[in-house]
């Protein structure tokens, strides 16, 4: 994929906050799966069993802490249906941040529509940061849930995850987080976090689509129902009642997906084998390489400056559409992303209307960051007709 195009032409591919793209040890396990190990028998189901007790550790958490999930979004909408109906009540109030991609307001909203239930959002500076303080001033006795992103899809923010884990649970909330930004640049462990659920997906770690997965709490999880029916989501059955199985199966329904559960597992152990710090410290030596070669581009703007973040860089250049620039981008072989990227009213609170967003993983280099830059600086690919 990294590799030149068919005509000789670059490929660089800065649009990693919207899927990486995945190693060859990834690539090669599902491989192997579909090749000599896919059955219905108890190979695979231990294969299963393996690859959730693998992921668990390389995140801190016991492995019947972890909910197989087809995305992040799916995640935090089997919490805010199972636990949110379950434990929610009029009055209550739900707090969630001014950094959330819609994925985490919008079931929130819903299930605070349905059960009487306020959503109170904790604003955020003018540089895009998170202050505990500004969570902090949201909570009260009623506060039952904090839903925060661990990192903005937008704007890279990191957020203080186990400050504001630690308010939360002072006043007997519980710490919801969207993971799906920060697993593939942060090191994550749900001890050290300290909080109640936590989601992401694999596709945006370097693992396959169409899986993720849910942690939560074990103490938590006894106190949830299922969110939907199958022969797997029971224990017993019959026209008298259901018995339901122990969690996380109970809520599983179907047939488990393998392959993808070993590539994920692949995939974060790659991580962890190239080196979590060394992919950390990577990536802010790039993203301050390129916030300076970016102000070096006239009438552009960084959004987001906060002095904690990721290596995701919004940006406008003033007077071009985000889009238009972004196609033109592509027909030079650079792959950025434009738009609101799913975060409305992030961009609201921002003044901005959209923007173009630069994202980088471990894979990058400094001449990705000139090749951004030098498309930028061309004529066609600015927009400038002069």
């Amino acid at each position: 994929m990294l590799a030149p195009r068919a005509d000789g032409s670059p490929f660089v591919y800065l649009d990693n906050a919207a899927t990486t793209q995945k190693p060859r040890c990834v690539i090669d396990r599902l491989v192997q799966f579909y090749a000599s190990e896919n059955a219905s028998a108890a190979g695979a189901t231990q294969l299963h069993a393996q690859a959730r007790g693998r992921i668990a550790r390389s995140i801190g958490a016991a492995a019947n802490e972890l909910i197989f999930v087809p995305s992040t979004t799916f995640a935090i909408s089997l919490v805010a249906h199972s636990w949110g109906n379950t434990h929610l009540e009029p009055g209550d109030e739900i707090v969630v941040t001014g950094l959330e991609h819609h994925a985490n307001l919008v079931p929130w909203h819903e299930i605070a529509h349905e059960t009487g239930a306020t959503l109170r959002i904790a604003p955020i500076e003018a540089d895009g940061s998170l202050r505990v303080e500004a969570v902090a001033s949201r909570l009260c006795a009623r506060t039952r849930l904090v839903a925060v992103a661990h990192v903005s899809n937008v704007l890279g923010t990191v957020s203080p995850i186990a400050e504001i884990a630690l308010a939360a649970h002072r006043v007997g909330a519980r710490v919801l987080v969207d993971g799906a930004q920060a697993v593939a640049h942060l090191r994550v462990d749900m001890h050290a976090l300290d909080v109640d659920f936590y989601a992401f997906s694999a596709h945006k770690a370097f693992g396959p689509t169409g899986i993720g997965v849910l942690y939560v709490r074990e103490e938590v999880m006894q106190t949830m129902p299922p969110w939907s029916g199958g022969p797997k989501v029971v224990e017993a059955f019959s026209l008298a009642g259901t018995r339901h199985a122990a969690p996380p199966q109970r809520f599983e329904p179907g047939a488990p997906n393998v392959a993808d559960a070993l590539g994920m597992a692949a995939a974060l152990e790659y991580m962890r084998a190239v080196g979590l710090d060394a992919i950390r410290s990577h990536e802010r030596d790039l993203l301050a390489y390129a916030q300076d070669r970016l102000r070096r581009v006239p009438s552009l703007r960084l959004i987001g400056t906060a002095a904690d973040k990721v290596a995701i860089q919004a940006f406008v250049i003033d007077g071009h559409a985000p889009e238009d620039i972004r196609m033109r981008l592509a027909r030079a072989g650079v792959e950025v992303q434009a738009g609101q990227f799913s975060a409305q009213p992030l961009f609201e609170r921002l003044g901005v209307a959209a923007a173009l967003r630069m994202s980088i993983a471990f894979y990058n280099t400094r001449e990705d960051i000139d090749a951004l830059v030098a498309a930028l600086l061309d004529r066609d690919a600015a927009g400038d007709s002069r």
